[in-house]
């Protein structure tokens, strides 16, 4: 239960970033928007993380998660996000 939290603590942070770059393909229509929600958005985001916030990890590494599950979490989620909302437009 507590690695769930860690992991949509986490998948919260890189939200902001990920929205930010996602609004420029709503101007294109949802399907650009949910393209680049679940991939570039989504990896701008985790780059910015990457760079500024660099000692974040530690935090949830000593809490038992590295780098490759916080990802592929966040991959997932925006995947399973995207393929919802595809299914009721």
């Amino acid at each position: 239960m507590k690695k769930l939290l860690l992991l949509s603590e986490y998948y919260k942070s890189t939200l902001p970033v990920n929205l930010g770059f996602s609004v420029i393909g709503l101007m294109q229509g949802a399907e650009m928007f949910l393209t680049l929600f679940s991939t570039i958005g989504l990896f701008a985001a985790i780059l910015l993380k990457e760079v500024v916030r660099k000692n974040q990890y530690y935090f949830y590494y000593n809490n038992g998660l590295n780098k490759v599950q916080l990802i592929s979490f966040c991959l997932i989620t925006n995947v399973l996000i995207s393929i919802f909302i595809t299914v009721l437009l």
